[in-house]
């Protein structure tokens, strides 16, 4: 397929005839990072290259040496977005760029913009109700009337065992069931359709276009009941065909609550999953987006043909996204490497249409009346070397920053700008002030990487996500900058604002940045007590004001900017000082939870609403009930939750405080975030349209309520690696992002910066490869000459994050074959090494020591993953042979001694793999690693997936047994021995150090008994048993005593293994003790 598809390439491209080639307007730098020869499809937003009206593109050509390659441009909105329709109108900045080009693997490929015209060919024909698209050994039919697609041929080989087919159904009254636990742990869940009849559907061909580059072919579905479907086929030239099928624009209650829609694509051969681009539950993440969306990563291999399927959609069928790869001949055996390619991309470098010089000085004006802006634009042309004028009387070239008054006519939407010249110099022009600061951010990196070259590019670019949104804290062993100093959060948000996040949440109680009000408006909730604490900010109140101080502070800073604020506002709870004053008003019982339907709870949170609005300028607030909020159950709270709307105790309060809100003038975004109580499409009906629903918990909305006011969040938190957040690297967090808004929390910055950076990148392009970030992230921080080493080092690194978020959570790898454990253990042990070298060449490619902290953390990960990949695979097999000899556990004979040995030598290695790991921590920088360095052992960790998260998927226990206490008779005022029996019937060996112990309770220091003694001595194996003395005396005079014995496994939560009671008394006359188990 690879000799064929290059034959495509070549016929299509026309050869230049002229001795001298025409000037380059603009140039695409391609480098593939992957091992994959053959033709690849890239994909550019054109105001990337030129803005609008700078360049006729119906007059332009590619050069790619001396050859002219075929392009198109398509439609660059959302598909569910997209008008679907042929124009012969200017592109606009999101507009896509599309050719296909072969780039070896390791070098660079330019590819030039130059003035001419291309011949135009079509590769579609229309003929008896089908539209037959060929390229050079490609055939595809599509039905008209259907819009099925009813054939398609590689190289003469059939793909397709039966035609596309799209059939939609009506659901039953209550049509979604939702089948939890959705929260973490190993638990799967799903969400199951009661689907009734299939309905009739007519399908309408829109618009046809077609060149030698790609065919492009779009449907609009109309069935007689539900929503209407846009349906598009791209064909491309390099052998690629995308199927994309979306909703198309609806009003009123979702069409989704009543219909679903299912997807027939049977391609021909035996199939092989790719698992790292398919489905995972993550460990310690929400299910409910797992649940909701599905993706594919197959090949389909037949004896003259291979395809390779990549793709997702919704369970309900909202959404159905296919990109296929067809290959033929010796090019199946790089199927692996397509699939790297597919996923990653190549690097795209683009240097655009440009004016240069720029004559110096250059006079600022800003006309945007956005002074922060106009600092930051100052501060990029003087690094940049380029003279700014402090006033006008130098004749300097003007660059102004305008705020346009109908962004529409200039072809911007949303936060997108264009850069532009006028008749006094440059314009910088944007709907919004982010615009601006992302218009200025886009001249500081054309600046950066054409140093020292002062030239102006003529750009434009409009975002396709409207939501790009993220909220920072966590507890402060999970996250580094929401406890930093300014500077630290400035050096983030600035970052963060560059990659195109437009929505910027504070979680309070999480951080150091806090929003807390002063209770103006319920002054009796005032203290001076120290200690009084707010559970709705996160503040103590006796730091109220320093808190409100500094909030605004880093508000103003990103709203100066153009950042929104959202802010994170905790239900359920209240502060400390308002369950003395208002016993009544509180849940039965409880000190901490309020009744929300009691009046005075109703003034609360008018008085906390108004001071909160008074004093911040908030863009948003999203509601959460958190791991600090509660649910009133008194019988006034059920008698209400029985008659309302939703049914729900905390859905209702979310709706009384969206009223509220709306009711007293808030015009800002109002969000929930159904962290504890996840939304469920029934709910949808009975929510205001305006509600956005986001983060964990929000995913199931994604299949019933409005795009734009959705903001899931696909993965685990943010947070930190080290603390066992299993994070999701590039390529998945493209993936998960599609084209649709996202909102995620966490906080962890140094060392996972591009999950982070991937929420605004890919939210402005969201064709953009996971390469091209990794290469665009390290040009704004190494530079050019640690850009490709970074890029090669991340994709090892991030390949360790996919290992370990696959393989490594321990019930997921006790469920692995001996065979499949070797396998993985191989791959990461060579990943690991290859991770290793790849590190000390971007190491030896910058100037490490500008980069300490950020090695401090990076180098961290190899002895990392060592560390937990051996753990498992040593805590396996001990398991294995320890259930082999299961019976000896619960016979007393202890295991076989040959086996006994060989339990102790790897359990003792298992602790041996976490030294270096250890010793490497102790060196890390400061900050939040210094939270965790105690969790650099076995049993230690934060969120490792072994304690009692393991314990529910094995036959024995990691920590099992029994104890049973002796004691001689007892004399008052003597020394007396309580022998402890220990009986170790668990998979784990005890150990010293483990954080093992035995707690006494009850008459102890009476007794002069330990309160608690820490495992010590020799390991017991399982199977064996053990007696441990402990010296007490007892009491001159006559007395009785009372213990309690508690063995405790070393978990972080305690976990009682094991526990009796001992009854003691003694007399002069008579002296005895009695144990009772």
């Amino acid at each position: 397929m690879q000799a064929s598809l290059l034959v495509t390439i070549v016929m299509c491209a026309q050869v230049v005839a002229q001795q001298t080639p025409p000037e380059s307007l603009a140039t695409i730098r391609l480098l593939n990072p992957t091992e994959w020869r053959g033709p690849v499809t890239v994909e550019v937003p054109v105001g990337r290259l030129a803005a609008p009206g700078v360049v006729d593109w119906s007059r332009l050509q590619l050069l790619h040496g001396n050859h002219v390659l075929p392009f198109t441009i398509r439609e660059g909105r959302a598909h569910w977005q997209a008008s679907l329709a042929t124009s012969d109108s200017p592109p606009r900045a999101e507009d896509i760029l599309v050719f296909a080009c072969e780039v070896p693997p390791g070098e660079w490929v330019h590819v030039e913009l130059v003035p001419g015209a291309a011949a135009e060919r079509s590769a579609a024909q229309r003929e008896g109700g089908h539209i037959t698209i060929e390229y050079s050994g490609l055939r595809a039919v599509i039905d008209e009337q259907s819009g099925s697609l009813r054939t398609w041929d590689a190289g003469g080989s059939p793909l397709l065992a039966a035609p596309f087919a799209i059939t939609p159904y009506r659901l039953a009254e209550d049509g979604y069931e939702m089948k939890g636990p959705f929260a973490c742990g190993y638990a799967t869940a799903s969400i199951e359709l009661r689907k009734l009849a299939s309905v009739s559907q007519r399908a309408t061909c829109v618009a046809l276009k077609s060149n030698a580059a790609m065919t492009e072919v779009s449907f609009v579905l109309e069935p007689d009941t539900g929503p209407g479907l846009g349906l598009t086929y791209r064909m491309h030239s390099s052998g690629m065909l995308e199927i994309i099928v979306d909703e198309r624009p609806w009003t009123g209650r979702s069409p989704w609550l009543a219909h679903t829609v299912e997807y027939s694509l049977p391609l021909l051969g035996i199939a092989r999953h790719f698992p790292y681009l398919e489905n995972r539950w993550a460990f310690y993440g929400f299910r409910e987006y797992t649940a909701s969306v599905t993706s594919r990563a197959c090949e389909y291999r037949s004896e003259r043909a291979t395809v390779l399927e990549l793709g997702r959609e919704s369970i309900n069928g909202r959404q159905y996204v296919r990109r296929l790869f067809p290959v033929t001949g010796d090019d199946a055996a790089q199927i692996d490497e397509l699939v790297e390619l597919a996923d990653e991309g190549l690097i795209v470098d683009v240097l655009p249409v440009r004016r240069w010089p720029m004559h110096e000085p250059v006079q600022i004006v800003d006309d945007a009346h956005a002074p922060a802006v106009a600092g930051e634009l100052e501060k990029v042309l003087r690094q940049a070397g380029i003279v700014v004028a402090s006033d006008a009387g130098a004749n300097p070239t003007v660059m102004r920053l305008v705020l346009a008054s109908d962004p529409v006519i200039r072809g911007i939407i949303g936060d997108g700008f264009v850069l532009r010249e006028d008749t006094s110099g440059y314009v910088l022009e944007a709907g919004t002030r982010l615009g601006l600061f992302s218009a200025v951010r886009a001249l500081a990196t054309h600046l950066n990487r054409r140093a020292p070259d002062a030239e102006f590019p003529l750009v434009a670019r409009n975002p396709v996500v409207d939501l790009r949104g993220g909220g920072f804290g966590g507890g402060d062993f999970e996250v580094d900058f929401p406890f930093a100093d300014d500077a630290e959060w400035r050096r983030v948000l600035d970052n963060l604002l560059d990659s195109g996040m437009n929505v910027f949440a504070c979680l309070g109680m999480w951080s150091n940045w806090k929003m807390p009000v002063s209770y103006r408006y319920m002054p009796e909730l005032r203290t001076e007590e120290p200690d009084a604490y707010d559970e709705s900010s996160g503040a103590k109140f006796a730091e109220l004001e320093q808190h409100r101080e500094h909030g605004l502070k880093l508000a103003r800073y990103l709203q100066d900017r153009g950042g929104q604020v959202w802010l994170w506002i905790p239900i359920g709870c209240v502060p400390t000082t308002y369950a003395k004053r208002y016993p009544d008003a509180m849940a039965p019982g409880s000190d901490k939870i309020p009744c929300f339907t009691h009046a005075e709870y109703r003034r609360y949170v008018d008085a906390f609403f108004r001071e909160l609005l008074e004093t911040y300028p908030l863009d948003g607030l999203f509601l959460v009930r958190d791991d600090n909020g509660g649910i009133c159950t008194c019988d006034r709270c059920r008698a209400y939750v029985a008659q309302s709307r939703t049914k729900s105790p905390v859905w209702e309060q979310y709706l009384v405080i969206y009223d509220w809100l709306r009711t007293h003038g808030f015009r800002g975004n109002i969000a929930v975030y159904p962290y504890n109580d996840h939304y469920e499409p029934k709910l949808d009906p009975l929510l205001p349209e305006d509600f956005y629903i986001v983060g964990h918990g929000s995913g199931a909305a994604v299949l019933s309520r409005q795009y734009a006011y959705v903001g899931p969040m696909g993965d685990t938190w943010i947070d930190n690696l080290y603390a066992n957040f299993r994070l999701a690297p590039t390529p998945r967090m493209k993936r998960l992002l599609a084209d649709r808004g996202s909102f995620w929390i966490g906080g962890a910055y140094v060392g996972s910066e591009l999950p982070w950076e991937s929420i605004g990148h890919f939210g402005w392009e969201p064709t953009a490869t996971p390469n091209s970030l990794r290469f665009d992230w390290a040009m704004r921080e190494f530079g050019r000459a640690g850009a490709e080493p970074f890029v090669t080092m991340n994709d090892a690194y991030e390949e360790l994050w996919d290992i370990s978020a696959l393989h490594m959570p321990p019930a997921d790898w006790m469920k692995k074959s001996p065979e499949s454990r070797v396998r993985v253990v191989e791959e990461g042990v060579a990943t690991v090494g290859l991770f290793r070298t790849r590190t000390d060449a971007l190491r030896k490619a910058v100037d490490a020591s500008r980069y300490s902290r950020w090695f401090g953390h990076i180098d961290l990960y190899a002895p990392f993953f060592e560390y937990h990949l051996h753990r498992l695979n040593l805590f396996a097999k001990i398991y294995d042979e320890v259930i082999a000899h299961r019976s000896t556990l619960e016979s007393g004979e202890g295991l076989p001694r040959n086996v006994r040995d060989n339990v102790l030598t790897q359990y003792a290695e298992l602790y041996a793999w976490a030294v270096p790991y250890d010793a490497q921590m102790q060196k890390a920088p400061h900050g939040m690693l210094d939270r965790v360095r105690w969790m650099t052992k076995p049993y230690h960790e934060w969120m490792a997936g072994y304690d009692q998260w393991l314990d529910g998927q094995l036959e024995v226990k990691q920590f099992a047994g029994t104890l049973e206490a002796e004691i001689d008779p007892v004399r008052p005022g003597e020394p007396f021995t309580l022998r402890i029996v220990l009986n170790n019937q668990g998979v784990c060996p005890w150990v010293p150090g483990s954080g093992q112990r035995i707690e006494l309770r009850g008459d102890v220091e009476q007794l002069g008994l330990p309160a608690v003694w820490a495992y010590e001595g020799d390991p017991l194996a399982p199977g064996n048993r053990r007696t441990i003395e402990l010296r007490g005396t007892a009491p001159a005079a006559q007395s009785t005593a009372k213990l309690s014995i508690v063995l405790y496994a070393p978990y972080r939560v305690p976990e009682t293994i094991a526990q009796t009671d001992v009854s003691i008394t003694w007399s002069t006359e008579d002296h005895s003790a009695n144990p009772n188990e």
